[in-house]
Order: structure tokens, then C-alpha cells, then sequence
């Protein structure tokens, strides 16, 4: 039995989710927050560190992979452990539904109350630290756990007036290396002065030195914790053949994690086993005579016929005509032909960054933790002689997987190169032939029209942003995070989160460019609507108007097809899936009937 497969195009390879669950590193955090008088001022940065830890919670409750977080509160009246005007918060523990309902009952209802608790009394950051360093410690803490102590005060020089104190933390802090434990200071006040925490996150190791030091807001902490940079392989980059750098491989999009779904039984409601199943290649006549089932039903037929599943076919390869068949052990050892492992420069031309050619999401290049002080500043000499001289490097990228022809542009202030994939000829789309009506044509040139010309580059200066992927958030993720937070709160679900990732309302002026580029460019004419079958403005034409919030007042929403039931939902920022009973249960929930 043989499938046409295609050699991978992920440096990390593919692994199933239970895999990837099992590989990847468990975040551990415990977030120290300052609760002297301060905080509590302006717009409250108290309450900001908390909302902050609140989101980290909402998130990592739908992943599912065991992280650790807790939260303690310093400089206050009372204690409830050993150390003095120190408050644990919550517990450090596992990340589960019952830690969201408890941030969420702090914020709502206890918040005022330590605002009363806040002391000016002098607080010991020494023990301070040490107890959340020991909490870490002694919380199971492995290789594959990465420890984090999050600060976030308002006082830049705790310990300005305390020569013995400062020593004492700077000694407590140079063991963090050992134990690969991270320190992240968050400076919430405006007058904010780097020097002193600057000097404790660099003898953490959290940055190498002054270079790499990067001051950090709760909304970048945020981003960094939920959508983390992941090094993914280290690699030899040899930039002549007698000088190599050390390099990490950093991938800057991963697939987002979901709530873990399960199939059940439907009478008894068992769990059942999924094993994915494949099929012989059938010619299309035969797929549409017979259901996409009937291969496994076949299959059930008889002794003789074999469940055909990952295990147990051949891949092959065509080159020249010729099939060579390979075992699946097989294919890992030729990905990368043979060759050895890292990355080497072919050739340097002018910063060319083309949208058509991005194949697949961008690596970003840098030097290791571990990489000497001379290795470091010639990589940082390198990136700034490339970027003054606009020129990227053509280089080979050679993985134990893959073997990849790469454009590395440089970034001078990230420190660092973005690698993207140079597409070979049969990853190039040949969009002449796919589109050949929108392509321009020298001998066929359309009429231009100049005022609509003028018209359309007005409305993209009016409407145009700076893109920031802040911004966005993952619709899909988002709907999981809200039904998860219903079902820790015990409340009904409410309305769901707006998508993101739709275009705002047209606002006023923006519509009166619409209107005069449909009148002179003649859109919302019959005739031509006519000219596109098929369309949703024609199919949304030939449907009757119904009003849908009448018909559901009287409960008769099942006299409507699936496809006015969708339009409707549509309107109203809702999802559209589901079979016709869902949705129309979902329009009574939206409409609170």
C-alpha cells in the first residue's frame, strides 16, 4: 500500500498533541506583587498586576498542560506565612478551573480590602524573594520546568538606604542561574529608574548584559507568557570556513492548544478510542458513487481485508519517473540527505521581502544563553553591518529533518535575523494561470478610471492602521476561555467575546467613499451583480426578508432555512455552527428569550 507524502517543512517536525504535551516545558510562575500605599494610586497598578495574572490564569485554564502559577503580596499589615508583611494570595498549585473562580472572587469582591492592608512599614525583599525562590524549589521543579518570579512594584530602589540588604539579595539572586530560574521586574511607575533591577535580572541571567536588556509592561509579559518564543533546535552557522557562530532557532508562530475534546458514547456516554484510518486512492466517479464510510464498512467485511493507519503503509516518491518506496522509519533518516547539520551563507543580496513568497511562517535567528562574550559581539557586529548595508544572506539551512535554501533578513533592533523560505519552482503559485482574468495584461491593459484611482488611495490613507498582533486574539481560543470561565463562576454563558479579527463598522466618511466608488465604478448594478453565480449577494437576494426576531417572539424560528438562520447570526457577530436546531436555539439565547 503506498501514499504520495510530502517531506516536512516544520524544523521541529509534527508530533500528536499528547506527544507535543509530553515533550514541552512546564512553566512555573509565581508573581510577587508590591501592596505598599502606591499601588493602590492613579490607575492602580495593583489591580492591573492582578488582572494581568487573571488573563495568564483564563488561558492557560483551556491548555491543559500542568503549569504551576501562584501570587503573593508584599508590604502589607498582616502575614499568613512565615515571613513578615508578606501575604500569600493564592496558593502555588496547578492551574485549574477552581484557581480562575478564586482570582476572579479576589478581583470582584476583596480587592478593596487590601488596599486597607497596605503598610508603609519597611519590608524585607531578601526574605521576601527567598520564600518565593523556595516555593519553586520545592514544588517539583525538573529540567522540563521553566521557573519564573514575576515583580511588579512600584519602588525602583528598594533597598537604596540597606547596603547589607542589597548584598544579601544580589548573593540570593546569582543562584537563580543554577537553577535556570528567570527574574522579571515590571516597573509600574512613571518616574521609573532601570538601574538597580536592571543590574539584579543580569546577575539572574535573564539578560546577558546591558545589550540584551529589555524593559518589560504587564501587557508584554502577558504576550510573552501566552505566546512564547520557542528555541526550537541550535545550529552551527558557519559565516566562513573558519568562523561559526552558535546559533538558536526561535519559532515566532505556534499552533494554539485548545480544551482537549473527547468522543462519546452516544447511549451511555463512554469515552471512546479515535484511531485515524486511512483509504486506497479512488478516481473521483468512484468517491461520488460511494460514501466517504464505506471503505470502513468494507473493511469489516471478511478476515482477510486490513485496517489501513499510520503504521502499516509505505510512502513513496516519484524522481524521474521511477517510485521508490520507503518505510516510515526511513523517511526521518533521508529528510536531510545526508548532510550535516547548520546553516551556511551562499550569497548576500538587497532586502527583498515579497507577501506572494512567504510559504510558510518565519524563524527568527539569534545567538545562544550560552555563547561566549566574543561570539555574541561579532553576531551583534554582524547584524549591524548587514542592516546598514540593506543586504540579506542567501544561506543553506541544514536540520536533521530538513534541508531548506533561506533568506535571512536583518533586524538591528531586535538583535538578530528573520529567516524566511525561499520557495523552489513548484511552491511558486502561477497565478496567471489560476487567475487569469485579475492578472495584468501589457497587451490587454483594463480601462483606468483616475478619479476612482484618487478616491481608492484616499480611502486607504483614511482607513489604514499599524498592525500589532496585540490586537488580535484567537476567536475560537476565546469562545473556549468563556466557557470555561462560566463553568468556574457557575454562571450561565453570556455573550460570547467579539471577534477580533473582523473589520470595524464603517464609519460615516469612510462610507461616503464607498458610495462614490460604487457609483463610479458602476458595483451595484444588477447587470453585473447577474455576471457572478453563485455569489452571496445574489443568493442573498433571491431569499425573502424575514424578520427574525419577530418570528422568533412567537417561537416559529423552525420555519426558516439554515441559510437565513446563519445570515441572521451573521448580523449579530455570532457563530454560524451548528445543525439547524443549535442555531436556532443559539438566536433565543442571543436574543434572551
Amino acid at each position: 500500500m503506498s501514499l504520495n507524502f510530502n517531506y516536512g517543512d516544520d524544523l521541529d517536525g509534527t508530533f500528536s498533541e499528547e506527544k507535543e504535551n509530553e515533550l514541552s516545558t512546564k512553566e512555573y510562575i509565581v508573581f510577587l506583587i508590591d501592596g505598599t500605599p502606591q499601588m493602590y494610586e492613579n490607575d492602580s497598578p495593583f489591580l492591573r498586576s492582578l488582572e494581568t495574572y487573571r488573563n495568564i490564569v483564563r488561558t492557560k485554564c483551556s491548555r491543559n498542560r500542568r503549569d504551576k502559577l501562584g501570587v503573593m503580596v508584599f508590604g502589607t499589615k498582616d502575614k499568613n506565612c512565615d515571613v513578615e508583611h508578606l501575604t500569600v494570595l493564592q496558593e502555588f498549585d496547578v492551574v485549574t478551573v477552581d484557581t480562575l473562580k478564586t482570582v476572579q472572587t479576589i478581583l470582584k469582591d476583596e480587592a478593596n480590602k487590601y488596599k486597607e492592608m497596605a503598610s508603609v512599614a519597611k519590608y524585607s525583599l531578601y526574605n521576601v524573594l527567598t520564600h518565593a525562590y523556595q516555593t519553586l524549589l520545592t514544588s517539583g521543579s525538573s529540567l522540563k520546568t521553566s521557573n519564573t518570579i514575576v515583580l511588579c512594584t512600584c519602588n525602583d530602589n528598594p533597598c537604596a538606604e540597606d547596603s547589607s540588604e542589597r548584598r544579601r539579595i544580589q548573593h540570593l539572586i546569582a543562584t537563580f542561574k543554577d537553577t535556570k530560574t528567570r527574574l522579571q521586574v515590571i516597573g509600574l511607575s512613571k518616574s521609573w529608574n532601570d538601574e538597580y533591577y536592571k543590574d539584579l535580572q543580569i546577575i539572574a541571567g535573564t539578560f546577558s548584559d546591558d545589550f540584551d536588556y529589555r524593559r518589560l509592561k504587564l501587557n508584554d509579559f502577558e504576550q510573552i507568557v501566552l505566546n512564547p518564543a520557542k528555541s526550537i533546535c541550535k545550529l552551527p552557522w558557519k559565516i566562513t570556513p573558519d568562523i561559526a557562530v552558535e546559533v538558536s532557532v526561535y519559532n515566532l508562530v505556534s499552533t494554539p492548544t485548545y480544551p482537549t475534546k473527547v468522543k462519546l458514547e452516544k447511549g451511555e456516554n463512554e469515552i471512546l478510542d479515535a484511531v485515524p484510518l486511512l483509504q486506497e486512492k479512488r478516481s473521483e466517479s468512484d468517491f461520488l458513487n460511494s460514501g466517504p464510510t464505506d471503505f470502513v464498512e468494507n473493511a469489516n467485511d471478511g478476515d482477510d481485508k486490513q485496517i489501513i493507519t499510520s503504521h502499516n503503509i509505505m510512502y513513496c516518491k516519484t524522481y524521474s519517473d521511477v517510485t521508490v518506496y520507503f518505510k516510515p522509519e526511513e523517511v526521518k533518516q533521508i529528510k536531510n540527505l545526508g548532510l550535516e547539520p547548520g546553516i551556511q551563507i551562499l550569497a548576500f543580496r538587497k532586502v527583498v521581502v515579497d507577501p506572494l513568497y512567504h510559504v510558510e511562517s518565519p524563524y527568527f535567528i539569534s545567538y545562544t544563553s550560552l555563547s561566549s562574550y566574543e561570539s555574541k559581539t561579532f553576531f551583534r557586529a554582524f547584524v549591524s553591518k548587514c542592516y546598514d548595508r540593506k543586504v540579506m544572506a542567501i544561506c543553506k539551512v541544514v536540520t536533521k529533518i530538513a534541508v531548506k535554501i533561506c533568506a535571512m533578513i536583518p533586524s538591528r533592533t531586535d538583535g538578530g535575523f528573520y529567516m524566511y523560505k525561499l520557495p523552489f519552482i513548484d511552491t511558486v503559485r502561477e497565478l496567471d494561470k489560476q487567475l487569469p482574468h485579475f492578472v495584468f495584461n501589457p497587451d490587454n491593459p483594463c480601462k483606468m478610471n483616475k478619479k476612482a484611482i484618487n478616491l481608492f488611495e484616499e480611502l486607504m490613507e483614511l482607513t489604514k492602521v499599524k498592525f500589532d498582533i496585540k490586537n488580535f486574539t484567537n476567536p475560537k481560543l476565546e469562545k473556549c476561555i468563556a466557557h470555561i470561565e462560566a463553568l468556574a463562576l457557575d454562571e450561565k454563558l453570556g455573550s460570547l467575546p467579539p471577534d477580533s479579527t473582523l473589520p470595524p463598522p464603517l464609519k460615516d466618511e469612510t462610507k461616503m467613499y464607498v458610495e462614490e466608488l460604487t457609483r463610479l465604478l458602476d458595483l451595484s448594478s444588477e447587470e453585473e451583480a447577474q455576471k457572478r453565480p453563485g455569489s452571496q449577494a445574489t443568493a442573498a437576494r433571491k431569499r425573502p426578508r424575514f424578520d427574525v426576531e419577530e418570528m422568533a417572539s412567537k417561537r416559529a424560528l423552525a420555519s426558516l432555512t439554515v441559510a437565513d438562520l446563519r445570515e441572521y447570526l451573521v448580523s449579530a457577530n455570532q457563530p454560524t455552527v451548528g445543525i439547524k436546531s443549535v442555531l436556532i436555539q443559539r438566536i433565543y439565547d442571543y436574543l434572551r428569550l
